[in-house]
């Protein structure tokens, strides 16, 4: 319901401050897209104003302006600029104009920060239960194992199982989800995970080269799937347990289909409901690497 009280004040505010709407047709208009992070924890909302435009005119300050100052539960407004012709919502760049430039959110009793650019499930509640679930698993196969943390996004994974961990490895490739994650594992007193950023493939490459070996391996890839040379590292990086977060059952399907041709065992598959009353199913899987080693 705030997400749509907010984008009817925006339409109406946008006309007043002489902002108009994008036209993809004719590349003419200002406002592209209106992104909007709200928190389940708090109640707080992040607006991302998405302009085609490569600087911040009058016009976007002051709407942004009335955003903050005349809607409730408002954390911050932003202001992404998209001037290129395509289909990609946001650009490269972000500006934060006024308040907080994220929302905060919860997942396994510890607190979150979500930016304008961070992956994170829009069902927090459903996510709450995948991750939970993750977290019991481990806990209850392991004591004080050794973790990578891949495709980890804010390390949300890692952040969430560093209580029952030795020591968690986090990598991920996108630098402001990292940036945030150092912030996240500060305020929660995380003491035992390394982060880093880059891509996974490569990572990987270097932890073999370092003769690193893990108890349990997750990876919570993109819809595309993982990579072969990922599954491959993934299998030679882990003594016990690779623990897959799927939200594509066909990419599932088929990195399945290769980790078990290279020897892995598919333990069980528990499925997750994360948009009711839609074809959208989140999977974990796990896969057994033991006899491997």
């Amino acid at each position: 319901k705030s997400c749509d009280e907010i984008i009817v004040f925006i339409r109406s505010a946008a006309i007043d401050c002489g902002v108009s709407g994008y036209n993809e047709k004719t590349h003419n208009g200002i406002l592209r897209h209106v992104l909007i992070r709200s928190s389940y924890y708090n109640g707080k909302n992040l607006v991302v104003l998405v302009v085609n435009s490569d600087k911040c005119t009058t016009e976007i300050k002051e709407l942004s302006n009335k955003i903050y100052k005349e809607l409730p539960n408002i954390s911050g407004v932003c202001v992404n600029y998209n001037n290129k012709k395509t289909n990609l919502i946001l650009g490269e760049n972000t500006e934060l104009l006024y308040g907080q430039d994220y929302i905060e959110e919860q997942l396994c009793d510890k607190v979150f920060k979500i930016g304008p650019k961070t992956f994170f499930q829009v069902n927090p509640k459903s996510a709450d239960n995948i991750f939970r679930y993750v977290k019991d698993y481990i806990r209850n196969n392991y004591t004080e194992p050794a973790v990578l943390d891949a495709y980890a996004g804010i390390a949300a994974f890692g952040i969430g199982v560093s209580d029952i961990a030795k020591k968690v490895v986090s990598v991920e490739e996108v630098k402001e989800s990292i940036e945030l994650a150092k912030i996240i594992a500060e305020e929660n007193n995380i003491k035992n995970i390394d982060l880093y950023c880059g891509d996974a493939g490569k990572y990987f490459e270097k932890l073999i080269a370092d003769n690193k070996k893990f108890d349990v391996t997750i990876l919570d890839p993109p819809r595309k799937g993982c990579t072969e040379d990922s599954l491959k590292y993934a299998l030679k990086l882990t003594k016990s347990r690779i623990i897959y977060v799927s939200c594509n059952p066909a990419t599932l399907a088929r990195d399945l289909k290769f980790l078990k041709e290279h020897g892995a065992t598919i333990e069980c598959i528990q499925p997750f409901d994360m948009f009711p009353h839609t074809y959208h199913i989140e999977n974990v899987a796990i896969i057994n690497t033991s006899n491997l080693v």
